[in-house]
């Protein structure tokens, strides 16, 4: 994951810098990477998982003060529910 978003020839495919690990999450019978970043010194929450030869991604960009209740209400929900 982290080389796809450092790979660009223009930097990081719009993120501020590298994503970082943040993470492993257990769901649905995936195991998930999850890695936060920034954009725009917004947050910008990724998680990654492979189902067979397909790659299952969820990406959530948001706003700083809205961040926590985003993270826990409409991102891990996202994550725990991907087919």
């Amino acid at each position: 994951m982290k080389d796809y978003f450092s790979s660009s020839i223009h930097g990081y495919r719009g993120l501020d810098g590298a994503p970082v690990e943040a993470g492993v999450r257990n769901a649905n019978g995936h195991t998930w990477k999850l890695y936060y970043a920034t954009s725009n010194a917004r947050p910008v929450d990724i998680a990654a998982a492979e189902a067979g030869s397909t790659s299952l991604i969820v990406i959530m960009f948001s706003h700083p003060d809205e961040h926590d209740a985003l993270y826990r209400t409409v991102f891990l929900p996202m994550v725990d529910s991907a087919r």
